[in-house]
């Protein structure tokens, strides 16, 4: 078994699609009302607001450290560096992120977010006034959002070992993303269709209805991960640095491992879930 496979059990270890898929939805049972689902929303939108710019820092990073992902085979020294192919893998998840469906409009994820969150408002006031004016994030949340951000930024530790432990969180992120979207998605559907008809039926930039946002999160976040994995497994191939191959490998599975816990965090705050947390701690011990 080479490198790359014995990373792909550890990360299906960690992954555990079934549980997350079910521990999901407990989170997301909890929205029993309009306030509480745009509450919800509000901090699922926020945190996921900051990926783009973190995905594109960790591909720069990655893309000038030609030093450490090189071919061994390629004859021509000056030409053996292929850092720039890990990067593009990396960087292909922030190009949707900054023009949907690569229309050259520049309508981002983010443009979609604020107008999915505008005009769920809007459907969601019925006889009470519900606004974001005066939510703020607690420090659970702005804490989790910090370490998504540290953990691209690739400073955790070695160098080396830094890149690999983002690489490692970034296909947590994808991966994970396209099933917390799917559940979300078959959560609104199931349990408010009228908001969700409302959205479909409200034009945004380029023609992208309101919710597009939670219906491209549910098609694009596959081939993101695909390409984040094809990443993973190239910097495994071209590592030419001084660590050891374990090094590299666990420091991948423990950015899997953190992004697991933040996601399953962020969940319990943001739906209020706070009694999961025991258990949710035990089965991912």
């Amino acid at each position: 078994m080479n490198i790359f496979e014995t990373f792909e059990n550890g990360f299906h270890t960690r992954f555990r699609s079934d549980w997350r898929k079910a521990f999901i939805a407990s989170c997301l049972g909890r929205l029993t009302d309009h306030e509480r689902l745009v509450d919800f929303m509000f901090r699922y939108a926020t945190f996921n607001s900051i990926f783009a710019g973190g995905i594109a820092s960790l591909a720069g990073k990655i893309h000038v450290s030609q030093h450490v992902f090189r071919d061994r085979d390629d004859t021509e020294f000056q030409l053996a560096d292929r850092s720039a192919e890990i990067a593009s893998r990396i960087f292909f998840a922030a190009e949707d992120e900054y023009d949907v469906c690569h229309l050259g409009k520049r309508v981002t994820h983010r443009a979609l977010a604020q107008l999915f969150l505008r005009e769920l408002l809007r459907v969601c006031q019925g006889g009470d006034m519900i606004t974001l004016n005066e939510r703020r994030l607690d420090e659970t949340h702005s804490n989790l959002m910090s370490e998504v951000l540290e953990a691209y930024q690739a400073t955790h530790g070695n160098e080396d070992e830094a890149l690999f432990y983002a690489m490692g969180f970034h296909l947590a992120s994808e991966q994970f993303a396209d099933q917390e979207f799917n559940t979300i998605d078959e959560f609104l559907k199931r349990h408010v269709p009228t908001v969700v008809q409302s959205l479909q039926g409200m034009t945004g930039p380029a023609g992208f209805d309101a919710y597009y946002w939670i219906t491209t999160h549910c098609i694009v976040e596959t081939e993101h991960a695909e390409f984040a994995a094809d990443g993973i497994r190239l910097a495994f191939d071209y590592y030419v640095g001084d660590q050891q191959r374990n090094a590299i490998l666990n420091a991948a599975l423990k950015g899997v491992a953190d992004f697991a816990r933040i996601q399953e965090s962020l969940f319990r705050n943001a739906s209020g879930a706070t009694q999961l947390q025991s258990e949710c701690l035990a089965l991912t011990a």
